[in-house]
């Protein structure tokens, strides 16, 4: 049996190539076969010339996703060159594009993070824990920063958590983060200090005290809290431990002490507030030492541990911020607007402290030297004032603010975001809790009754 040459290629090729080059003496219709049927191997054609990048611009569709609920999505990656023009197809780049995100804790992150072709995919994935945003840079060698725009994300914050509390009509009060990787809070009108679980979780443990006001973690790892005229201390099992009457003898009355804040010292002592008289020292051994402000009934409130060992406080009706040595100096500074009502003081990130002013609707910042800086908040949806009272600063630095009907945020960069709840809703104290989610309490009503919850938002 006889084989012209062009079966014997199109038998190597298969059936494919017998339709291509079809049975006659030879294939020349077929690609990458020589004039007389054989199979050459075809030089390829030429690449790309690399492109060289002059700026880059980069893009997410969805810059504000919802907070607490993990999202991936495309960056879109914008390269070009000298002339302006966009870079595409398969032109390779002269000088590559490293990514990087501005958050090191995994929370926003770009992959991958070198690109070299304009038609590579590109992704940013947010895992849907509290973060303030991050920023997606770029650079490429001889790219400028002023060529470059970056992208950023900025989760916007969701409420994921609301956690009604066993007692009605309990008046919650005083959250903190406790030893135990809880939050704690006090029930002022039921008498019980509480613990509220990162899951949710309440339990209510009964204080035999009335009007339990503050609460803070003691140097010995239990709870202490300021209740009417009683230091209290508890362990994290709800077991209380040690009760002490610091009811001031000298007040000439019978009536209770009332007590406010109450921190840990840089000594190792508590101290707390009350509210007609000054800040009060107490060892866990029971020992009271007592500093009466000048003003009569100042109306000390919160009470929180500055830098080198100083107390801060706020007082609500002499309308200034104290500070007080361990030695007992005590510098007061007068609020610059006139009865803001202030109740609450907060610690910065540089040893500065910030006060909401409520019938002021400023926020308030003084510095460890005592230059006091008031900053106008904006008023809430349909409302003509904030009346902002309690705050928080986050890991980054800014100031989370409890107002009329939501929750302010006064950034490090003066810029104010503000995000309301149900109209109804007036939310308490603030903590930045052990999962790094902001929670707080609130009061609502519902269908006519006063309902009261630990609320957990994600920011």
């Amino acid at each position: 049996m006889y084989l012209k040459r062009g079966w014997v290629f199109s038998l190597m090729l298969g059936v494919g190539a017998v339709a291509a080059g079809g049975c006659g003496g030879h294939a020349g219709a077929v690609p990458n076969a020589n004039a007389d049927g054989r199979f050459v191997q075809m030089a390829p054609g030429p690449s790309p010339t690399p492109a060289i990048i002059a700026s880059i611009a980069l893009y997410v569709l969805n810059a504000t996703p919802q907070a607490g609920t993990a999202l991936t999505q495309g960056l879109t990656v914008q390269a070009r060159d000298a002339s302006g023009k966009i870079i595409s197809g398969d032109t390779p780049f002269a000088n590559p594009i490293t990514l990087k995100s501005s958050d090191r804790n995994g929370v926003i992150s770009v992959s991958p993070t070198s690109m070299t072709m304009p038609n590579q995919s590109i992704s940013v994935a947010y895992n849907g824990k509290s973060i303030n945003g991050a920023t997606i840079s770029a650079q490429a060698a001889g790219v400028p920063k002023s060529k470059i725009i970056t992208a950023r994300l900025e989760p916007f914050p969701t409420v994921v958590g609301i956690y009604p509390i066993p007692t009605s009509t309990s008046d919650p009060f005083g959250l903190t983060t406790g030893p135990d990787g809880n939050m704690w809070f006090t029930e002022g009108a039921a008498g019980n200090v509480a613990k509220v679980t990162p899951a949710g979780q309440i339990t209510e443990y009964p204080l035999g005290r009335s009007r339990p006001w503050g609460v803070t973690t003691g140097p010995d790892g239990n709870l202490w809290v300021a209740a009417t005229d009683y230091i209290v201390s508890v362990s994290t099992s709800g077991t209380v431990l040690t009760q002490y009457n610091v009811h001031d003898p000298l007040d000439g009355q019978h009536w209770a002490t009332e007590l406010s804040g109450i921190t840990t010292g840089a000594d190792g002592a508590l101290w707390f507030g009350e509210y007609e008289h000054g800040i009060s020292r107490i060892t866990t051994s029971g020992i009271v030492t007592r500093y009466t402000f000048p003003a009569l009934d100042p109306g000390v409130s919160a009470v929180i541990s500055g830098p080198q060992g100083t107390i801060w406080t706020v007082e609500q009706s002499a309308n200034r911020v104290a500070s007080l040595s361990m030695r007992g100096r005590l510098q007061e500074y007068t609020i610059p607007t006139p009865q803001t009502s202030t109740v609450d003081i907060v610690r910065g990130k540089k040893n500065d402290f910030w006060f909401p002013e409520p019938y002021a609707d400023k926020m308030g910042h003084i510095t460890s030297s005592g230059v006091i800086t008031e900053f106008t908040l904006p008023g809430t949806s349909g409302q003509t004032g904030t009346l902002p009272d309690h705050a928080v600063v986050d890991p980054d630095g800014n100031v989370w603010y409890a107002e009329t009907g939501g929750i302010g945020k006064f950034s490090v960069d003066g810029s104010v975001t503000q995000y309301p709840l149900p109209r109804d809703d007036s939310p308490l104290e603030l903590t930045i809790g052990p999962d790094g989610n902001i929670w707080f309490a609130d009061i609502t009503s519902q269908s006519g009754q006063i309902v009261e919850r630990i609320v957990k938002m994600v920011y």
